[in-house]
């Protein structure tokens, strides 16, 4: 590993702990509290995740494309500055729905700025074999790592000091400890295959073939589109109840300090299962490796649905977060195995901004399920019914189409 690749890790692995979907694990503490002051249901807070998802969406498109042409260091200096902003707007909630509304659709649209999208665009330009470790490292155990330690923030300041200082808290975080990690980073590798990196200076080299797909015939394969399938069910679901967690733990009589631990351990989990599944694809040749992945957080859920005490939540938290850390590192590293490196950002990004809908629709579908029947039973069956469905789309993966170096496959 050489010293640029050092600091791509070492900067990736420190930006994950506090990326905007680290930041935003602390944000289900704050639910019942600020629905609970300004006289909100579960649904109304829920329905501002909702309003934010199509505009998130259609940001990180541009954001991909921004990448591929800025490269990841240009798009995350800022990005981080940006996102503590936002929360440190959250301060200023006064019961207002519009109000409400507006400030998280403005941090939803901040938050897809520091992302994985661009911390695992720089790491599949900068590395190629052991590319899949990487990515668990970085994206996985320190975006898990980042998700186990700010709900305990957040817990700490919620009990101390209330709402308005967490989200103040949260925002000073990404402030002064993103934004030296992106600092950190190197610019983009330039998109050549590893012989045309150690060709000399000056010298003529012919066009790698096996670069990558451009983006419009990526878009129009049948992997991509069973992606997208795949990414909308699986956030919908693993986001919805996500963002409910600490309500399910408080609705069964847990304090905040116990739900801040149930959200603690969802992430520890979270950050094994990337981690783990990393290694696994640098070792396994398939995309089919995705269902047992699946059929974990399926086995969560039904978990949470079924149990009333605290081992079987906590259990039921623990799978769900081994099953969605194991997708977050599936999900870039299947990009560069079927389409290669040439499209990664605007791909990815693409895969975020389907990931934003259903982020956006799963915790209002949870709220929903709440505020009709005064439980989340109704969401939580139909959440195992939509992870079913995604083991069936991701038995009809096809083979990938690229090798670690970025060549094309054999048929």
């Amino acid at each position: 590993m050489d010293a640029k690749q050092m600091r791509v890790c070492f900067g990736a692995f420190i930006g994950m702990t506090v990326s905007a979907p680290a930041l935003a694990s602390s944000v289900p503490l704050l639910l019942e509290p600020t629905a609970r002051e300004f006289g909100w249901g579960r649904a109304t807070i829920s329905l501002a995740y909702m309003v934010a998802a199509p505009l998130a969406a259609i940001s990180y498109l541009f954001v991909g494309r921004l990448l591929d042409r800025f490269g990841a260091r240009r798009i995350l200096i800022p990005g981080f500055i940006l996102c503590g902003l936002s929360y440190m707007l959250l301060t200023q909630l006064n019961g207002s729905v519009t109000q409400l509304l507006i400030l998280k659709t403005i941090s939803s649209l901040c938050g897809t700025l520091p992302t994985g999208v661009a911390f695992g665009n720089i790491i599949s330009r900068y590395f190629t074999g052991r590319r899949g470790t990487v990515l668990g490292l970085c994206l996985g155990a320190g975006g898990g790592l980042g998700m186990a330690l700010l709900p305990l923030l957040g817990a700490f300041l919620l009990e101390s000091w209330g709402w308005r200082s967490t989200y103040l808290g949260i925002g000073l975080v990404a402030v002064l400890v993103g934004l030296p990690a992106a600092l950190l980073l190197p610019g983009n590798a330039p998109d050549r295959s590893p012989a045309q990196q150690d060709a000399r200076v000056g010298q003529a080299v012919a066009p790698e073939p096996g670069l990558g797909m451009d983006s419009r015939s990526a878009l129009r394969h049948l992997a991509f589109l069973l992606l997208l399938a795949t990414t909308f069910l699986t956030c919908m679901v693993i986001n919805g109840i996500g963002a409910h967690m600490a309500a399910i733990m408080t609705d069964h009589g847990m304090t905040h300090a116990l739900a801040a631990t149930a959200l603690s351990i969802y992430a520890m989990m979270m950050m094994a299962g990337q981690f783990g599944i990393g290694i696994l694809l640098d070792r396994t040749n398939t995309p089919r490796i995705a269902i047992p992945v699946f059929t974990v957080v399926l086995a969560g859920v039904a978990l949470l649905h079924l149990s009333s005490g605290p081992v079987g939540l906590f259990l039921g938290a623990a799978l769900i977060g081994a099953g969605a850390g194991s997708e977050y590192g599936i999900l870039p590293y299947f990009i560069t195995r079927f389409f290669g490196v040439r499209s990664f950002g605007f791909l990815y990004g693409g895969l975020y901004a389907i990931a934003a809908l259903g982020t956006g629709l799963g915790p209002y579908l949870m709220g929903l399920s709440f505020d009709l029947s005064g439980r989340y039973g109704i969401a939580l069956v139909a959440f195992e019914i939509t992870i079913l469905l995604v083991i069936l789309i991701v038995s009809r993966f096809p083979a990938y189409g690229y090798d670690v170096t970025g060549s094309r496959t054999k048929a």
